[in-house]
């Protein structure tokens, strides 16, 4: 608003400078003129001049009522803010919730902040309008100078009067505006001086009226929840009345129902024998009817053809009679025969039935009568009978409803304790006070639950104690409890586990891939069962998408963090048995994306490698808001494998796992295996008496620095070489490895149980034994390390032509046993590399065999 009148008052300003302006710059006539003329063009240009600054002074009239009218509309909307601001705290004080009558005082003392910049604003605006009148100031200046110059030239005196008369307006308007000026800007600092104390006053009153508004409605609180439980508990015994009012309504409706189930057997049985009865008796009378009926027609036709004979023949009498008179002879013979006639029929009716069959009919007829009414009156009977069980049906649906209803009442007081208590926790929390030292430390204790029921706990030794373990002794060990529990795992894949989880520091974790149920779960619980390490195995879920899903959350309902299995396994080996070995084994781990809930621990394991003992990498696992995180170090005594298998339902490792981790192929079982059951691994591991395995004799078995020598040294560079080959091929389809890569695979080869037995009797000389079991261990680093890299080319084209033609060459060069499993893998995938098989592992025996023969 203050930039829009800026602009409106330098508009009008040049404006009404171009009006004092036109006068003056009018072109001087170039031809001679006599004095009286020139004498009355300079009253021309004088009263032009007058008029302008007449014009002038109306402008400046119309800018100060700009002006005002600005700052009456300033004020308007101050007051309509005034006015928000009331509205506003109208609206606070029906909010109930403290956080949000917070938030509203936030919002006042932003809104107080942002006055004081519109404030600052406006200051900003007068100063400008202080500028705009230096340069009016500057323009009438420099104008005045012009005028002068031209009215030098004509008439002094006149040009002087001007001159003090503008001087003068000009000095006087100058004044006024300062003034103006100096008046706003006191008034201004004044309200904004007024508006702040107010508004300090408003927040303070408002502080203390949520206080205690806050507290009147904790109390009000705690009232209603108290009414709430007595209503309940009313409510409570109230149902147990009508519980018991249903019980013995549902008791006589019971009743009721027996006694009605009986009248309608009764009535149905009755039914049935009335409807027989009245159907054979009808059927019956209905016969006997047919036949009298047909009697009574037949008799009917032969007296209406005897009286049609009887009329026919009057007829005929009165014919003759009329014809031939009253003849007596006539009359007597015609008598005669009608006599005989009337005599015949006489004989004919005494033939007919008498009185008894008349009777007979008359008394069917009653039977009849009888009978339909005892018919209406049974159907009476089974109408009302029908209303009878159309009432018990009403009142067995009303049973129905009522146990319904019985039903929904005691969901609703268990919905209603539920809520009651939801409600008194709330309450807890709304009025509880900051998270202090003791509350972090009740959420923290959640995480040392104790986890493991029977833990190795190792005793601290010596180094020279711990020197004297032998490695190949104790993995001999873990083998034959193998195969006397019922399992047994390839020597070769034992040992390459063993010597993935020693270079942890370079490979952070270990992943065990191949046919499903080959034992790859196994493997990790018999190795720390049968070795002295503490295990825990943790099922990967599809939904896990961060690290929270996997150690657990901070549960702000209840109030405290439920930690997953696995984090208080971690506190328990970290904090109370940090000596003794432990190992994590992620069980189907790539059921879910593994950089989604294990991405933290990636790269904080990596950073360990190089980080002193003191000063560990951290997981902070939050505890809740406002609260210190809790700090779990990442101890070098706890090994993390897990296992994968690859079907629709998995995801892929990425590169990054890949290259941190070591993949290890099981292979396919050449023989399938009875099994006489499953044996208590508890019982097993106490009648051998499994000694813990402790970090100082861990340590004595890891190689961290290569101290190979001449030959030996040699025999590792030409190894070094092959990488470097076999890397320039994959660059040529982008999977090239990097540095980690090699210096994983050389820690490998030195952590070798084999290699550093061969080592420690070699003397410096690369022997037979220690030549084959460096062998051994690069063709596993190739297929842990390399062969993944090769995952999804396509086994046609250039890519073959380039890449994994060339590698195989180089493989079968370099005498590794690896010529099937790659062939495999270019034909199993569809057009494109996938390693999936593991026949290069044989009988150490014979890989020794076969590379004595190559080397001969």
């Amino acid at each position: 608003m203050n930039e829009d009148m800026n602009v409106v008052q330098i508009d009008t300003d040049e404006s009404a400078n171009q009006e004092i302006i036109s006068p003056v710059d009018k072109d001087i006539p170039s031809h001679e003129e006599s004095p009286t003329e020139k004498l009355k063009n300079w009253e021309k240009e004088l009263a032009a001049q007058r008029e302008s600054l007449a014009e002038e002074k109306k402008d400046i009239a119309i800018r100060e009522a700009r002006v005002q009218s600005r700052e009456d509309i300033l004020a308007e909307k101050e007051k309509k803010t005034a006015a928000l601001a009331c509205e506003l705290a109208k609206r606070e004080e029906s909010v109930v919730d403290l956080e949000q009558k917070r938030e509203e005082i936030s919002r006042s003392e932003k809104e107080l902040s942002s006055r004081s910049e519109r404030l600052n604003v406006q200051q900003a605006a007068m100063d400008e309008r202080q500028l705009a009148l230096d340069a009016l100031q500057a323009e009438l200046t420099k104008k005045e100078q012009e005028i002068q110059a031209q009215a030098a030239k004509r008439q002094a005196e006149e040009l002087g009067n001007l001159r003090t008369e503008l001087e003068k307006i000009r000095q006087q308007r100058i004044s006024e505006l300062e003034a103006e000026l100096e008046h706003i800007r006191k008034a201004a600092a004044d309200e904004a001086e007024k508006l702040r104390q107010g508004l300090d006053a408003d927040i303070n009153t408002r502080r203390q009226r949520l206080d205690e508004e806050m507290a009147e409605k904790r109390s009000q609180l705690a009232q209603e929840i108290k009414e709430q439980r007595d209503s309940l508990e009313a409510e409570q015994k109230q149902l147990f009345k009508e519980k018991e009012q249903l019980e013995t309504e549902k008791k006589t409706l019971e009743f009721d129902r027996k006694r009605t189930k009986k009248l309608e057997d009764t009535l149905k049985a009755r039914q049935d024998n009335i409807e027989a009865e009245v159907s054979t008796a009808s059927e019956e009378y209905r016969q006997s009817l047919d036949k009298k009926l047909e009697a009574s027609r037949l008799e009917n036709e032969h007296l209406r053809a005897e009286l049609k004979n009887s009329e026919s023949l009057l007829a005929n009498y009165n014919s003759f009679q009329a014809v031939y008179g009253d003849n007596p002879d006539i009359l007597r013979k015609k008598m005669a025969d009608l006599r005989a006639a009337y005599d015949s029929l006489q004989d004919e009716l005494g033939k007919r039935p008498g009185q008894e069959v008349q009777q007979e009919c008359e008394r069917l007829k009653a039977e009849n009568a009888r009978l339909q009414n005892d018919m209406v009156v049974q159907e009476k009977q089974f109408g009302n009978m029908q209303q009878q069980v159309v009432e018990l049906e009403k009142m067995r649906n009303n049973n129905v409803i009522l146990q319904a209803s019985n039903e929904s009442l005691h969901a609703q007081w268990t919905e209603a304790q539920d809520i009651i208590k939801n409600q008194a926790e709330q309450l807890k929390r709304l009025t509880a006070t900051e998270v202090t030292p003791a509350d972090r430390e009740a959420r923290a204790q959640s995480l040392r639950e104790p986890y493991l029921e029977r833990p190795f706990v190792a005793p601290v030794i010596s180094k020279a104690d711990a020197s004297v373990v032998s490695e190949l002794e104790w993995l001999t060990g873990i083998e034959n409890a193998c195969k006397d529990y019922g399992i047994s795992f390839p020597r070769r894949v034992l040992y390459a586990f063993h010597t993935s989880l020693k270079i942890a520091n370079w490979s952070t974790i270990t992943v065990l891939a191949g046919v499903s149920g080959t034992g790859k779960s196994e493997l990790p619980r018999l190795y720390s069962a049968f070795g002295g390490l503490n295990f825990i195995s943790v099922p990967v879920q599809p939904n896990w998408d961060s690290q929270e899903s996997m150690l657990g959350f901070f549960n702000s309902i209840d109030n405290k963090f439920d930690a997953q299995p696995v984090l208080r396994f971690l506190v328990e080996c970290t904090e109370q048995y940090d000596n003794n070995m432990a190992v994590v084994l992620l069980d189907e781990m790539n059921l879910a994306h593994v950089e989604h809930y294990f991405a933290d621990f990636l790269s904080k394991l990596e950073t360990r490698r190089s980080a002193p003992d003191d000063n560990l990498p951290k997981i902070y696992v939050n505890l809740g808001a406002g609260v210190k995180p809790y700090e779990l170090p990442l101890k070098r005594n706890i090994l993390w494998c897990g296992t994968m298998n690859q079907d629709e339902t998995t995801k892929s490792l990425s590169d990054k796992v890949l290259d941190r981790g070591i993949v290890i192929n099981f292979p396919r079982p050449r023989h399938l295996k009875d099994r006489q059951g499953a044996r208590n691994i508890d019982t097993f591991c106490e009648k051998r008496g499994i000694a813990p395995l402790s970090r100082q004799v861990w340590n004595a078995w890891r190689v961290t620095n290569i101290q190979f020598q001449d030959k030996q040294t040699e025999k590792l560079n030409e190894y070094r070489s092959l990488l470097e080959k076999m890397n320039d091929h994959l660059s040529t389809v982008g999977r090239a490895i990097g540095h980690r890569v090699w210096q994983a695979i050389a820690h490998y080869v030195v952590n070798y149980p084999t290699v550093r037995a061969a080592f420690n009797e070699a003397n410096g000389e690369l022997t037979d034994s220690l030549e084959l079991a460096m062998h051994t261990a690069v063709e596993d680093q190739i297929v842990q390390k390399v062969m993944p890299k090769l995952r999804g080319i396509d086994t046609r084209g250039k890519s073959y032509d380039n890449c994994l033609s060339p590698i195989k060459g180089l493989l079968n060069e370099y005498k590794f046993n690896l010529e099937n499993d790659f062939t495999r893998a270019c034909e199993m995938g569809y057009g494109q590399f996938m390693w999936g098989s593991a026949e290069y592992i044989e009988d150490d025996n014979g890989d020794e065999q076969e590379l004595n023969d190559a080397n001969q």
